[in-house]
């Protein structure tokens, strides 16, 4: 694991040492890092490196709900977020933000399959499951299968005796069930009249 504390992380001799760190992150993820090499980048911006801010940004983009992206893609300047292939990676994000998954899973296997690598699609059907869970209260097992890029219908339906188990999903013919979820600051909506 990679420790840099405070103006250690802008040494230039350091930049190889994070860099690598970045493009093995299959086995880890550190924001701190990320974020350390976009500010060296800015800096020095001789030394940017396309592969890695790519590397960083679907790394940031696996992360999703949290805030990782927005927070990352800051620290790139407006003029590299327009270049290939970075472009396409924010474009990406962008599909996902805005809850356009058949578009982002067509974008992905058209136009970036370059930009894919181990744990990359299964961690977008997570957070896909996490905006459907958060949005439905039902929806059919083929719109399920389309917003989840899956092929087959056993894995679909792998997916839903999953969820079945684990949150109380029920499916009644092609239509899943999704139990209401409420927030911490939300209160269960009352019926008229109860109390």
């Amino acid at each position: 694991k990679v420790v840099l504390e405070g103006v250690q992380k802008y040494e230039a001799n350091n930049l190889p040492q994070l860099e690598q760190y970045v493009l093995k992150q299959k086995v880890g993820y550190s924001s701190d890092v990320n974020a350390a090499i976009l500010r060296f980048y800015q800096m020095e911006p001789q030394l940017m490196n396309p592969q890695v801010i790519v590397m960083i940004l679907m790394s940031a983009i696996q992360q999703l709900p949290k805030p990782d992206f927005k927070r990352l893609s800051h620290l790139v300047p407006l003029h590299i977020q327009k270049q290939e292939p970075i472009v396409r990676v924010f474009a990406l994000a962008e599909c996902l933000e805005t809850a356009k998954f058949l578009q982002f899973w067509k974008l992905l296997t058209e136009e970036s399959a370059d930009l894919v690598f181990p744990g990359v699609q299964e961690s977008v059907r997570d957070y896909i499951m996490w905006v459907v869970k958060r949005t439905y209260h039902q929806i059919s097992v083929q719109q399920l299968q389309q917003y989840l890029n899956l092929q087959s219908p056993s894995q679909v339906d792998e997916i839903i005796d999953e969820k079945q188990k684990q949150n109380g999903w029920t499916v009644e013919g092609n239509t899943i069930t999704l139990p209401l979820e409420y927030s911490s600051r939300q209160s269960k909506p009352q019926l008229p009249g109860a109390r």
